[in-house]
């Protein structure tokens, strides 16, 4: 149970890779176990949607949200760059992110709309209606509320309505009439459009009659309706005529109507359907002779951008060729109601159009019973700007309402792109670069092919499995295209062949090789774990990435642990990006019985402290040879160099106590593979720290431990059972020696790797038959033991007579019971050996 029989730590578990969770005993339980696991990238990269941009006539970058397959919102310059693309011109812009550091090799796209910069102005006429010879109205113009400056940043223009209804342009507004006034942008504010409607009222008369019973404006003798379809002389119904207190009949006067300025006609000819100014003049007759009154009646344009009103535009496809959009504007307030059978059907509410005539409808469109809508006609009732384009993109189109329609309102023309496709597979093995030329493209119109550039390329990382190639597109016409990419690349992985022992397959055109260190070791009962190092082209692998270990015994039945003595098959099986298999060979002998227990040197003192030389120069009695230790399957025992150096100022420090990330660095310089995989780091070593390498390659081969938490404490001094510890786990096995000190029991966590020491040799403790396991251990003891570790003793004799050239420290003269001990570990030196007797023949 997870914190009461174990504790779990995890290392490089943040990035894309090989990460380690570090299982530790606790309780009942003991010892530390690690497993790798692998941290993958995301599949790919997700842009979210990006708004419509407003031409500026410079590139636009809108900001972009990138997230991963999972949702995870990624950071800019961590985790992609970003590259846009047709960004300038109104059209179709397009954005592409690149996946680095834990997502490199993974892109997304997102096409966004370049829009043009057309803007809505508000134009307001104050009043807007004036009786003639009365001055002019003040006209503002605004854009979202902010004043704008005549001609500076617009212009106006007037349209009057004639006598047909249609708009004539006129340069002032003096004359009696309904007015279109209309704003233009200019400088700053170019594309920018608006306008509104004024009145020019005749003077109003009533000479000798009055009108009543009509609903008049209170600020005029006028009745104000908006066009709506149909005839509205209903407005006259209840009309009243009085010559002061006698009420007139219909056969006392006459009522003419004449239209924006037109001809009379009789009240029962005139139509009051389309957009103007109607003036009706009531005429006395018979005794009334002479007298006369005037009524206006204003039918104002209806605006276009009324929610009424619908504009469809269908959306069409890039064809290299200009299209004209296909506008339908209609009028849900102007509507009919039809009954339909098969073969007929009857108008029950009538609809006229602007010239006053009924208008088709298609009786294929028309349900029974249910209200249809009024279809406005182009360069009747409005009139398209911009709705003639080529290039693919949203185009805004401008609709202006004329005749019995008024006012502006923008609309969207979509040409979508033309799609080029890319097909074809390319299979590859891992490591090889395909070959793109296989790819078919089609879908580039006639006309574009000389101004569209189709690149290929394949994703950055080429791991195993199926890969979308990456197109990119250049070219005067690319804007115009999308890519519809079903190209795949199919990686298949590596084989790392199938030889036996160290290397592979001899065909294979790749070299592989793969390693253990060590290839053999003493039964201990514990499970051995020799580090295994696999190869291609000099190219480490990684365990647990692109390869897993598995273990069998000599009957070749699968086993999950070596412990037990004897030959093991160490089978090495390519994953990820690499398959098959490569075999090597680890064994476990039985536990030698010699080494000396505990003898060494004789003398009456602690040899640790202060050590006597043997009797016999030429020996080193009770000390166990490297090869047969193991140690030198782990250190380099056949090369003398200095794995030891001193302070500033010339100092080695004999006395002084070496710390934890001495020790380590101090093995790491004898170490034979220092090119291991790094699974274990500590929160308190720094990737900067001098010993950092060294701590994370022992700690992650076994050799270290940390202290708890995480942490491996490098600055404090070790103590001697720490270091007799590790300087174990460079062998065979655990000890199983006397047990010659007091201050040592068989509860001690680490029990074996004392008797083991005492057996071979390396340690003889305290004159008083301790050994100190909580004590610190200096660094001239430490030189002493790795010495005898390695089988090293310096040949006094070349070193006596060699003091010029050697390297000598200041605190440590030749009558010091370790000078020449720590002469052997500081100074490189070839030499040769008989009998276990050193003889230098000179420095390196």
């Amino acid at each position: 149970m997870l914190n009461k029989d174990y504790t779990v730590t995890y290392s490089n578990n943040t990035t894309v890779g090989a990460a380690t969770a570090i299982v530790s005993g606790i309780g009942n339980y003991t010892g530390v176990r690690s497993e790798t696991f692998q941290i993958v990238a995301s599949t790919g990269l997700r842009i979210e949607a990006i708004p419509d941009q407003t031409y500026t006539g410079e590139t636009i970058t809108p900001a972009v949200v990138v997230k991963d397959a999972s949702g995870k919102v990624l950071k800019a310059d961590t985790d992609y760059t970003v590259a846009y693309r047709n960004n300038i011109e109104v059209g179709i812009a397009t954005v592409t992110v690149t996946g680095i550091g834990n997502y490199d090799g993974l892109t997304g796209s997102m096409t966004f709309l370049i829009v043009a910069k057309l803007l809505h102005l508000e134009v307001t006429a104050e009043p807007a209606q004036m009786e003639v010879n009365k001055g002019d109205p003040a006209i503002t113009v605004k854009l979202n509320g902010t004043g704008l400056t005549e001609n500076t940043d617009y212009t106006l223009s007037y349209q009057k309505y004639g006598e047909s209804g249609a708009l004539e342009n006129a340069e002032e507004l003096s004359d009696v009439g309904m007015y279109i006034i209309t704003a233009t942008g200019v400088n700053d504010y170019e594309g920018a459009i608006g306008s509104t409607v004024f009145v020019r009222l005749p003077v109003s008369t009533e000479d000798g009659l009055t009108v009543g019973g009509v609903d008049v404006s209170q600020d005029g003798n006028f009745i104000e309706r908006t066009y709506n379809g149909q005839d509205q002389k209903s407005v006259l119904d209840g009309l009243t005529v009085s010559a002061g207190d006698s009420q007139l009949t219909a056969d006392d006067y006459t009522v003419s109507v004449a239209y924006n300025g037109g001809r009379d006609t009789t009240l029962e000819e005139a139509e009051m359907v389309n957009a103007g100014i109607y003036v009706v003049t009531i005429t006395g007759k018979n005794s009334y002779g002479g007298n006369s009154a005037t009524l206006v009646v204003l039918i104002n344009p209806k605006d276009i951008s009324d929610l009424s009103i619908d504009v469809t535009i269908p959306e069409s496809d890039y064809n290299a060729k200009e299209q004209t959009a296909s506008v339908t504007v209609s009028d849900s307030d102007i509507a009919g109601i039809y009954n339909v059978t098969p073969d007929t059907f009857s108008r029950i509410v009538p609809m006229v159009d602007s010239d006053a005539k009924a208008r088709t409808v298609d009786v294929t469109a028309i349900n029974s019973g249910r209200e249809t809508v009024y279809m406005l006609a182009q360069d009747t009732d409005y009139t398209v700007i911009g709705g003639t384009q080529t290039n693919a993109g949203k185009h805004r189109v401008t609709i202006t309402g004329i005749g019995n329609y008024t006012g502006i309102r923008f609309e969207d023309f979509m040409i979508n792109p033309a799609e080029i496709t890319v097909s074809g597979e390319e299979t590859i093995t891992y490591g090889e670069t395909p070959n793109l030329d296989t790819m078919t493209i089609s879908g580039i119109l006639d006309a574009d092919v000389n101004d569209v550039t189709v690149e290929l390329s394949a994703p950055a990382n080429l791991n195993a499995g199926v890969h979308a190639v990456i197109a990119s597109l250049s070219g005067a016409k690319s804007g115009n295209y999308t890519v519809n990419m079903t190209a795949k690349i199919t990686v298949n992985p590596l084989d790392i062949g199938g030889g036996e022992g160290e290397g592979g397959d001899e065909d294979n055109a790749n070299s592989f090789t793969a390693k253990l260190t060590p290839t053999s070791g003493y039964y201990n009962n514990q499970p051995h774990n020799p580090v295994v190092t696999v190869t291609c082209n000099d190219k480490n692998l990684t365990q647990g990435v692109d390869y897993i270990v598995n273990y069998s015994d000599s009957e070749g039945n699968p086993v999950s642990e070596m412990v037990k003595v004897g030959a093991y098959t160490v089978t090495v099986v390519g994953t990820g990006n690499y398959t098959g298999t490569l075999q090597l060979t680890y064994t476990i002998m039985n536990t030698p019985s010699g080494g000396g227990g505990g003898g060494g040197g004789g003398g009456t003192t602690d040899p640790d402290t202060n050590p006597q030389e043997p009797d016999q120069p030429d020996e080193n009695p009770g000390v166990a040879n490297p090869d047969d230790t193991g140690v030198s399957n782990w250190l380099n025992t056949s090369e003398h160099i200095a794995y030891l150096s001193g302070y500033p100022g010339n100092l080695f420090g004999p006395n002084k106590n070496m710390t934890r990330a001495e020790a380590a660095q101090m093995f790491y310089n004898l170490l034979l593979n220092q090119n291991v995989p790094i699974t274990v780091n500590f929160n308190d070593v720094s990737a900067d720290a001098w010993y950092a390498q060294a701590v994370n390659t022992l700690a992650s081969l076994g050799i270290i431990n940390g202290v708890g938490d995480n942490r491996y404490d490098p600055t404090r001094s070790i103590t001697r059972a720490e270091f007799t510890t590790i300087a174990m786990r460079f062998t065979n096995a655990k000890g199983s020696a006397e047990n010659i000190f007091s201050d040592v029991s068989s509860d001690d966590w680490f029990y074996e790797y004392v008797l083991g020491a005492i057996q071979y040799g390396w340690i003889q403790g305290y004159p008083n038959g301790t050994f100190g396991p909580y004590d610190t251990i200096t660094r001239a003891e430490v030189t002493t033991i790795v010495n005898r570790m390695l089988g090293r003793s310096a040949d006094e004799s070349y070193v006596d007579g060699h003091q010029d050239i050697l390297m000598q420290f200041n605190d440590i003269s030749s009558s010091h019971w370790a000078y020449y001990q720590v002469v052997e570990a500081t100074n490189a030196h070839d030499y040769t050996k008989n009998n276990n007797k050193e003889t230098w023949t000179g420095l390196k």
